[in-house]
C-alpha cells in the first residue's frame, strides 16, 4: 500500500473515532444531566470521559493525518496562498482549527465551574440546582453545536471537494 493511501485510510479512521467521540459524549452527557441520582450522574460522567478522550485524541489524529495525507498526495494545503485553485483543504483546515478557540474561551472555564458544582453535589450527596445549571450551560451547548456544524461542513468539503 502506498504511503498516501495508508495516510488517507488512517485519516478516515481518525475521523470516525473523532465523530464517535462527539456523538457519544453528547448522548452520555444528556443522560447525566437528566439523572436524578448522583451515583448515576457520576457513572455517566465517568463514561463521558472516555468519549472526551476520543474527541481530543481523534481531533489531533484527524489534523495530523489530514495534513500528512495532503502532503503525501502533493495537495496544496494553503490553496490560493500557494497559487492553487484547490482551496477546500485550506477552508477545511481553518474551520477545523477554529474548534480550538472553544477550549480556552468556553470549555475550560465552564469545566472548572462544573467541577466545583459537582464537588458541592457530592458533598451534599445529591444533584444540586447548581449542578443542573452547569449541565444546562448555554455556552457549552453552543460550543458543542459549533463542533458538530464544523465537522459536518468539513466532511462535505472533503467528499465533494467543491473548490
Amino acid at each position: 500500500m502506498e504511503p498516501a493511501t495508508l495516510a488517507k485510510l488512517l485519516h478516515i479512521a481518525a475521523v470516525i473515532v473523532f465523530i464517535t467521540g462527539l456523538i457519544g459524549r453528547s448522548i452520555v452527557l444528556s443522560h447525566a444531566a437528566r439523572a436524578t441520582n448522583l451515583s448515576v450522574t457520576s457513572a455517566f460522567l465517568e463514561m463521558s470521559s472516555i468519549f472526551e478522550r476520543m474527541v481530543v485524541q481523534g481531533y489531533i489524529a484527524v489534523l495530523v493525518l489530514g495534513l500528512a495525507t495532503a502532503w503525501l498526495q502533493s495537495q496544496p494545503v494553503l490553496g490560493a496562498l500557494q497559487g492553487s485553485a484547490v482551496n477546500w483543504i485550506l477552508v477545511s483546515l481553518v474551520l477545523f482549527v477554529s474548534i480550538n478557540v472553544l477550549v480556552p474561551t468556553i470549555f475550560i472555564p465552564s469545566g472548572k465551574k462544573f467541577a466545583a458544582a459537582l464537588a458541592a453535589a457530592i458533598a451534599v450527596g445529591a444533584p444540586t440546582p447548581e449542578l443542573r445549571e452547569r449541565f444546562a450551560d448555554r455556552g457549552v451547548r453552543v460550543g458543542h453545536i459549533y463542533e458538530f456544524v464544523v465537522v459536518a461542513v468539513v466532511l462535505v468539503l472533503m467528499v465533494l471537494k467543491p473548490f
